[in-house]
């Protein structure tokens, strides 16, 4: 990846990717509340998309306003292995949610570490900061639905 395009590319094709996961994991949704929140997932990933269009139409990153909230460090701690062919549960989507979103946010943080400052690594970096608000959310909802459950 070496320039802006590139990365914006990238993340667009990442988002779409992550939307057809969730798509595929309410179809193995053991619920119709659980399939409707992990459609609305598949949802949120389209509208990730949606915004790097944007950014790419301009040209260039927002400032970051992101702050992620304090890392439950949930993805790194909890395996979960399902079975593609099984039902899932939503806390097992939420978890396997989790540990791609903080993949995807591990993934843009070094490939922002090999390159030089300028607006490549503005643009890596703040993808990054994209991903990290996306891995919170997704462990929020799993502290919740245990909460809930």
């Amino acid at each position: 990846m070496k320039s802006f395009k590139e990365a914006i590319a990238f993340a667009i094709r990442h988002e779409e990717r992550e939307a057809a996961f969730y798509t595929n994991l309410a179809e193995r949704s053991e619920s119709e509340d659980q399939r409707q929140a992990l459609l609305a997932r598949a949802g949120e990933e389209q509208e990730h998309k949606a915004r790097l269009i944007a950014v790419q139409d301009q040209g260039q990153v927002p400032e970051s306003k992101v702050i992620p909230d304090a890392d439950m460090k949930l993805a790194e701690t909890l395996e979960v292995v399902p079975d593609p062919d099984q039902p899932i549960s939503y806390e097992e989507a939420l978890i396997l949610g989790a540990k791609r979103e903080k993949a995807a946010e591990q993934l843009y943080r070094d490939l922002a570490s090999r390159v030089e400052s300028g607006p490549l690594k503005e643009t890596l970096s703040w993808l990054a900061d994209q991903e990290a608000a996306h891995g919170a959310d997704m462990e929020r909802a799993y502290d919740d639905a245990l909460k809930e459950g």
